[in-house]
């Protein structure tokens, strides 16, 4: 969905940890994780707002990143930060990753597109916490996927949610 309606050339939900960002769902892009000393979508959660950057070659922090002077030659990224309600921590919202489309052409900010990846981005909050409350409720769901022939339970829940909102049909 993101990708169809904005006309961007990869759109993704990563996920963030202390050494890499993985891609929950992806279009566009072939791999499945880069290393988090690469990742745009690091930036976005730092900074804890939306990260546009019209053309990477021309941003200090961006311009030697692999990523850009190679495949797939990021030029513009838009990440909105994706948030997840937490149980049992002081924290309430903590950032995961993010929601981005990365084009490799330069780009002027269209805010009718910020607008919708912000949207979008909020309906992926939406998503995991869903997935997490019926986690919480049933913790044994995994074996149920099984026995209903899903490789697992991720692929009956939030996954495919993820995936069909950013355009992909299994």
């Amino acid at each position: 969905m993101g990708l169809g309606i904005t006309g961007y050339k990869i759109a993704l939900v990563s996920l963030i940890d202390k050494d890499r960002q993985w891609f929950k769902a992806k279009i566009g892009l072939e791999v499945d994780q880069t290393p988090r000393e690469f990742a745009f979508c690091a930036h976005a959660l730092a900074a804890d707002d939306i990260l546009i950057v019209p053309d990477a070659t021309r941003d200090d922090r961006f311009s030697s990143n692999p990523l850009v002077t190679g495949a797939p030659n990021i030029r513009f990224y838009a990440g909105v930060p994706i948030r997840a309600e937490m149980r049992n921590t002081s924290s309430r919202r903590l950032p995961l990753g993010t929601l981005c489309v990365i084009d490799d052409k330069p780009r002027d900010v269209d805010p009718g597109d910020m607008k919708l990846l912000v949207e979008l981005a909020h309906s992926v909050e939406t998503l995991i916490a869903a997935r997490s409350s019926a986690t919480y409720a049933w913790p044994d769901a995994g074996q149920y996927a099984g026995a209903a022939g899903y490789s697992d339970a991720a692929r009956c829940g939030a996954a495919s949610g993820l995936n069909y909102m950013l355009g992909i049909f299994p």
